[in-house]
Order: structure tokens, then C-alpha cells, then sequence
């Protein structure tokens, strides 16, 4: 065990957080003493702009009662010095304190610290789809008790009232990451399933997003859609173009979608709208292998003999479950392509841990849930 690991949280960052702690909540407290309307407020740190998932279920909710005010905070954090963060914060606490229906996908300071007013409900929708990477409380590593010391000083993850899971099976891992009892989770999966299962819109998509990216004379060829998550080791020039030669030979053309982190997005398109216009899927452990799932594509898991005992550490799924879908060498990965057990094995993965109801869309079950909370 490293000492990084065994130190404890250093007393002035400790004073430092209580500081800021109590100066919102100060700021908070007067603001909630003037007089505003209220609104339901949706906070993310996701991206710049409202997620699509966020944009599908406000939508939803103006539908329901076009008189609602909402406000949408959405500003990443980018990097450890983004003082101008701070700015962000209070035009949160502003919002917040005039809201008594807040929505998050992902953590907030605000809503696990803050003693918001009685009555003010707290529902969190993450971010993916299912349980597939290991997050929240479940992704601190064992021996690490300096970072679990930080989560619980930043009271990571609390606060929430309820939360969002994406199917009955995926139930007992949200309620794990996020630290909660299971009776204050509801199963409804993400607005994008029906962004995903909509015909119309999946073959405007295919045949727009195919059109762009291959040549007039492949445009009818497979696509293998590579997207590898931060710093995995699919990022590697050698390993991709190992895959481009390799997938030539074998009729596929191969198109990498990189995490915007470690490389901008070249193609124009989204990772999303890549995968809808692909014919098979391969990541080291992102969770739109349930989305692939979901189109139907077959996803397989880059996991080279070193990387297995992670995959499975860091995974919610069994190692039962994944093997079928791990494949370790260039080679092997086209071979499993042409294996159609393979194939229905890692297209039919998605349904053991994302819920689907033919009956009611996702978005006007979630924006429901948030309207009627």
C-alpha cells in the first residue's frame, strides 16, 4: 500500500471545505429570504450545454405543464485550478434555493452538503446507461483510505432522494455507488433508449452519419466503431491502426471515437450517432456497451491478458457474463465477429441490465416521475 494512500486528509483542506461549506450555506440561507419563483433546476457537470438526455426530458416536462420554469446549469469542471467554478457555484445556489425539485447526472457538492429547505426533493438520473464500470462509492479502490476519506468529507453522493436506475437487475449496483437504500430507487431507464429505439430517427442517423464518413464506393461496407474510455490503451496509435489493417482484410472499416479528454472529436459526430451508423462495437469498459446492445450490434471488450483482472474489478457484470464478449488480440477480435454465437452472446447483453417498457417511453416516465416528486 502506497503511503499516498495512507494519508489522512490534510486539516487545512478539511478547514478549507468547511469554510466554503458554511459561506454557501450562508449565502443559500439569505438567498432563500427573497422572493422568486419556483423552478425546477437540472445541474450537470457532463458537458457545457444541456445533455441530450437533460433536453429530452425538460422538453417532456413543458409538455406536461407549459407554465414550469426551468434552469439548466451545465458547466464542466476543467481542471483542479477552474477558480472560475466558484462563479458557477453561486448562480447554483441562487437556483437551488428557489427550487424545490432538483435533478442532477452526476455528483454535486451543493445538493450532498448544503441542508436544503424541507420538502426539496433531490432526484439523481446518472449519467450511463445500466451498471457496467464500477462508480460512485464502488469505484474507490480497496487500500485507498485517503480518497475515501475525501468522498466522505465531501459527503460524495448525498443528499439525493431518489434515484434513477436503469433496470431491476442494475438496482442493487446504483444502490451500492451511491450509498443508499434500495426503496429509494426507481427503475426508468435514460431518455436516449428511445432516442436509440426510434426507426425513423436510427436510419436517418445510419444513412446521414455513413455517408460522411466512409467513401462513396464503401459506403455499403461494415463499420466497426472503436471506443476506447480515458487512457485505456485502445488509444494507442499502434493498436488502432493494428485494427485498421487488420479489419481491411477482413471487409471492416474502422472508425475510433476517442474520449473528448484525451482527443478532440474529429468526425463531427457523436460517439452516440458513430455507434447507431456502425455494425459492431469493441471498448476497453465503457458503458454504451449496453447501448449497442440496445441497436442490436454486437459490443465486444478489448482486454488483453494483463488488463482481465481489472475489467472484472472495475465491472459490475460477472466474469461469467463477460468472458463471451473479451477478446485480447487483433486477430481475435475479427474471428469472434464472424462467430455468430459470439455475436447474439454480445448483442443480447443489454437486456439483462436495461429495462425497456414498450408502453411508455423512457422520457415521459422520468419527466413524470420529476414532475409528480
Amino acid at each position: 500500500m502506497s503511503r499516498e494512500s495512507n494519508r489522512e486528509v490534510s486539516p487545512i483542506l478539511l478547514g478549507g471545505v468547511k469554510f466554503a461549506l458554511g459561506l454557501l450555506q450562508l449565502l443559500y440561507s439569505a438567498a432563500r429570504l427573497i422572493p422568486a419563483r419556483d423552478r425546477i433546476v437540472f445541474l450537470s457537470r457532463q458537458a457545457n450545454r444541456a445533455t441530450d438526455d437533460i433536453d429530452a426530458v425538460t422538453g417532456e416536462l413543458t409538455v406536461i405543464d407549459p407554465a414550469v420554469r426551468i434552469v439548466v446549469l451545465a458547466r464542466t469542471i476543467k481542471s483542479n485550478a477552474d477558480f472560475f467554478y466558484t462563479a458557477h457555484l453561486l448562480r447554483q445556489v441562487w437556483h437551488i434555493a428557489h427550487s424545490r425539485n432538483i435533478v442532477l447526472d452526476s455528483y454535486s457538492f451543493l445538493t450532498s452538503n448544503l441542508t436544503l429547505a424541507a420538502g426539496t426533493r433531490v432526484t439523481q438520473m446518472w449519467h450511463a446507461i445500466g451498471s457496467f464500470k464500477r462508480f460512485g462509492w464502488d469505484a474507490i479502490p480497496a487500500g485507498t483510505e485517503r480518497r475515501r476519506q475525501i468522498a466522505t468529507v465531501l459527503n460524495m453522493h448525498a443528499g439525493n432522494t431518489t434515484v434513477i436506475a436503469s433496470s431491476k437487475r442494475s438496482a442493487r449496483n446504483f444502490a451500492s455507488a451511491f450509498n443508499i437504500d434500495t426503496e429509494r430507487l426507481v427503475v426508468s431507464p435514460l431518455p436516449r433508449v428511445d432516442r436509440l429505439l426510434d426507426p425513423e430517427r436510427r436510419q436517418t442517423t445510419r444513412e446521414t452519419v455513413r455517408a460522411a464518413i466512409l467513401p462513396g464506393n464503401t459506403v455499403n461496407s461494415q463499420i466497426l466503431l472503436v471506443a476506447p474510455t480515458i487512457y485505456s490503451e485502445l488509444v494507442d496509435n499502434d493498436t488502432v491502426r493494428l485494427l485498421t489493417g487488420e479489419g481491411a482484410r477482413h471487409g471492416w472499416t474502422v472508425v475510433p471515437s476517442f474520449h473528448p479528454v484525451t482527443h478532440p472529436n474529429s468526425s463531427g459526430y457523436s460517439t452516440a450517432d458513430l455507434l447507431i451508423a456502425s455494425d459492431a462495437f469493441v471498448t476497453d469498459k465503457s458503458s454504451m456497451i449496453y447501448e449497442a446492445g440496445l441497436l442490436g450490434i454486437p459490443g465486444f471488450l478489448w482486454a488483453p491478458r494483463e488488463a482481465e483482472k481489472s475489467l472484472f474489478a472495475e465491472s459490475y457484470p460477472s466474469e461469467a457474463e463477460l468472458r463471451p464478449l473479451m477478446v485480447g488480440k487483433v486477430e481475435e477480435l475479427f474471428i469472434a465477429l464472424n462467430d455468430k454465437t459470439r455475436r447474439a452472446a454480445a448483442s443480447h447483453f443489454a437486456a439483462r441490465y436495461v429495462d425497456v417498457n414498450s408502453n411508455q417511453s423512457a422520457t415521459s416516465r422520468l419527466a413524470r416521475l420529476i414532475a409528480s416528486s
